[in-house]
């Protein structure tokens, strides 16, 4: 029996001229080709596409090859007199075939990534690993029938076979049992970047589709799914609302009233206990948070108790924004820092909140990624406070009146013709951070996810998410404002 330690080093060399004859080697640089060549690529597909369905398809077939292949490998290797054997083994030949087929077809999970504009995925190690199990498996079934070029590809196996197990069971976007919602908090001491993920935002089309798959794990500490309703233990992401408007559904809840003159417009004596009653009936790995209005006479009001409050939720969101839109009949700033007297800003609800008995650690405080629009009355009127007719055009891909997403925004002027635009770009983001932690807060929200320039193509701020990301690295440790 002949053992690979044994093999002259002449032989070595001729497995290095093997790669160059094999039929690999040319899939092999057309490879590399494509990934050298992904900014081109990337410019000629504007719009990603959506390939689940496709993929779930190919993921199940990849799923049941490599199955076989690991249970062909380890067959082989318990059968192999020595590991290090170097007897070609008629069986291992044919499994190495069927893997370097798996492996070439594998290759498609970088063409994916292309179409649905996950570049950020096409890492050196992604390129490096399919690229070298493409060759080796190429000269296992070629050349090298051997046990000991088993091994590594049986791992392989394994390691894929793992990585489709854990995404097969990870949370569904259409529902997931409530009992295995979890959240950890970040490290004492440094920001919560809370960020919403609207499910709507992947109805859109073109480039506005913003599926969960589009989220960056790494950006924000915390995302909450808006809007959900829990139904027989599971969370149920189905809209209930769709094709009404929001004033319509307002004048719904009223006309409740019609039919249960007991219920009131206001029930403040119960705002406490609502969050006593969840907090006591929540386990305490879940965490507990409430939205707030910007307006200090509604956050001050004592019948509110926000202080109690504040000490039964894990935080309260603040939306320091909206403060102005098409409801005003006038233009006005959607989110301004700072206001003229007689108008409300993102500092004044600072202010009262810092005045009040809340822990600062709890306080989180809301920034827009998207604008208010308005439609002038007098297109030559464009000052803060010049009259208008209405909301805004809606935008070609989010189709909302009086909003636009800032990839939207992008695209077109603060002011176009009779439409008025007041909107946050990342030097409003910046100093909006500084203000906070000037006065000790260090904790934000953003709405929405799917608002801001996700791709990263369409503002040409060259990174994805570019407000997001600013806020996130504008906001200091608590450690570190203590320390100046």
């Amino acid at each position: 029996m002949e053992l690979l330690q044994d093999i002259p080093m002449h032989r070595y060399r001729e497995i290095g001229w093997s790669f160059l004859t094999s039929t690999s080697f040319p899939i092999f640089c057309v490879y590399l080709l494509m990934v050298n060549q992904l900014g081109t690529i990337k410019r000629a597909i504007p719009i990603p596409y959506d390939l689940r369905q496709l993929m779930g398809v190919y993921n199940l077939v990849i799923s049941v090859v490599n199955v076989y292949c690991f249970v062909g490998f380890m067959q082989c290797l318990l059968e192999a007199p020595s590991l290090y054997e170097k007897t070609p083994n008629a069986k291992l030949s044919f499994i190495f075939y069927v893997y370097w087929i798996t492996k070439v077809c594998e290759l498609l999970d970088t063409v994916f990534m292309i179409l649905r504009h996950r570049f950020r995925q096409i890492s050196p190690l992604h390129v490096y690993h399919h690229a070298s199990m493409l060759l080796l498996s190429d000269l296992g079934y070629t050349r090298y029938a051997w046990a000991a070029f088993a091994m590594p590809l049986m791992l392989n196996a394994l390691a894929l076979l793992f990585g489709l197990a854990c995404l097969s069971s990870s949370i569904s976007v259409l529902g997931v049992p409530v009992s295995e919602v979890s959240a950890e908090q970040p490290a004492p001491g440094s920001p919560k970047l809370i960020c919403y993920y609207n499910f709507w935002s992947q109805y859109r089309s073109g480039v506005g589709k913003f599926t969960p798959e589009d989220i960056d794990p790494e950006l924000c500490t915390h995302i909450i799914v808006s809007f959900v309703k829990i139904k027989n233990g599971l969370l149920d992401m189905k809209a209930t609302f769709e094709g009404s408007t929001q004033e319509e559904l307002l004048e719904g809840i009223k006309g409740l009233t019609s039919k249960n003159p007991a219920l009131k417009e206001s029930d403040e004596d119960h705002f406490l206990s609502l969050h006593q009653t969840l907090r006591a009936g929540l386990e305490d790995q879940y965490l507990l948070g409430t939205v707030v209005s910007s307006k200090p006479t509604f956050f001050t009001a004592s019948y509110y108790h926000l202080p109690e409050v504040s000490q039964v939720v894990d935080f309260l969101n603040i939306i320091t924004y909206d403060y102005h839109g098409h409801w005003d009949n006038q233009t006005g700033h959607n989110a301004p820092l700072f206001a003229p007297e007689g108008s409300l800003s993102f500092s004044d609800t600072l202010e009262a909140l810092v005045d009040m008995d809340i822990p600062k650690d709890k306080i989180v405080l809301g920034f827009p990624t998207y604008g208010r629009s308005f439609t002038l009355s007098d297109s030559e009127a464009q000052e803060v406070g010049a009259a208008t007719e209405g909301p805004g055009e809606g935008g070609e891909l989010s189709s909302m009146p009086g909003t636009l997403t800032y990839y939207e925004i992008c695209k077109i002027l603060m002011v176009q013709g009779n439409q008025w635009i007041s909107f946050d770009d990342m030097s409003s983001m910046e100093a909006k951070a500084q203000v906070m932690n000037d006065n000790g807060l260090h904790n934000a929200f953003v709405w929405a996810l799917g608002m801001d320039d996700f791709t990263g193509t369409q503002c040409q701020d060259v990174m994805p998410f570019p407000l997001i990301r600013t806020l996130k690295n504008s906001l200091q440790p608590t450690e570190e404002v203590h320390e100046e």
